[in-house]
C-alpha cells in the first residue's frame, strides 16, 4: 500500500483518525495508545489532503481549490497578499488561529509560505544549488514536482508582533509561544509537523520546525 510508511509516523498523538477523502471513513484502522495506522488503497492515497508527496512520490495534479489566505482567514497576517492555500486547509487554519487567540489572547501568527507553483519551486531549488551545492539543496528543499507546497496543503509560520514601543517586526517561530501551543494543539486541527527532529532518516530532510502540512 503506497504511502503507509511515509505517513504513519506523523500521526503520533492525534486525537482523531484521518479519513478516506472519498468515503469519509478509513479503509482500515489499527490503533493503540500511541499512534494510529491507517491503510489506504493505491487509488485513494493519491487523493485529497492525505496525498503523499516526497522524493519517491511525484505530485502530478493541479490544485483546484486554492483561496487567498488574507481574504479568507481571520486572526493571521501573511508574508504576501498573493499567498494561497487549499480551501480546506485555509478553513482549518482559521479555526486553529481562533483557538490560539482564545487560549492566549494573541494574534501574532504570520503565514510565511503556502502554495508554490512547480515553476517557482524549480527556481527555488536551482537557486539553492547555485548558492550552496546539490547536497545542501537536496537536504533542505523538495524538488519541483515532489514538493508539498505544490499541493496547497503545506505552510510555514513566523511570528509578527509588536515590541514594547509598539513597533511591529517579524521573529522566528522557533522558541515562540505559538510553537509551544502548536506542539500541543496542531493535530486537533488537522496539521502535522512535516519534517520533525529525529526523523531525518525517514523524511530525507533536515528538521524544519515551522513547516506544517494539513492532512485533515
Amino acid at each position: 500500500v503506497l504511502g503507509l510508511l511515509g505517513w504513519c509516523i506523523f500521526f503520533a498523538g492525534r486525537g482523531s483518525a484521518p479519513v478516506n477523502p472519498d468515503t469519509k471513513e478509513p479503509d482500515q484502522t489499527q490503533t493503540d495508545s500511541n499512534y494510529e495506522t491507517i491503510t489506504f488503497t493505491e487509488e485513494n492515497i493519491a487523493k485529497g489532503s492525505l496525498i503523499l508527496v516526497n522524493a519517491s512520490n511525484e505530485y502530478t495534479q493541479t490544485p483546484e481549490n486554492l483561496v487567498s489566505v488574507s481574504d479568507n482567514v481571520k486572526d493571521v497576517t501573511v508574508q504576501s497578499s498573493s499567498l494561497m492555500l487549499d480551501k480546506d486547509a485555509a478553513e482549518a487554519l482559521e479555526n486553529l488561529a481562533a483557538a490560539y487567540k482564545e487560549a492566549t489572547g494573541k494574534t501574532d501568527i504570520r503565514v510565511y509560505s503556502g502554495y508554490v507553483s512547480r515553476e517557482k519551486q524549480a527556481e527555488t531549488y536551482d537557486n539553492a544549488v547555485r548558492d550552496h551545492d546539490e547536497e545542501y539543496a537536496a537536504e533542505n528543499y523538495q524538488k519541483a514536482g515532489f514538493s508539498d507546497n505544490e499541493t496547497g496543503y503545506a505552510l510555514s509560520f513566523v511570528i509578527y508582533a509588536a515590541d514594547e514601543d509598539g513597533d511591529y517586526s517579524v521573529s522566528a517561530f522557533n522558541g515562540s509561544d505559538f510553537q509551544k501551543w502548536m506542539n500541543e494543539n496542531a493535530a486537533k486541527y488537522g496539521f502535522i509537523l512535516r519534517f520533525p527532529d529525529g526523523k531525518e532518516g525517514v523524511t530525507g530532510f533536515t528538521a524544519h520546525k515551522s513547516f506544517f502540512r494539513y492532512v485533515g
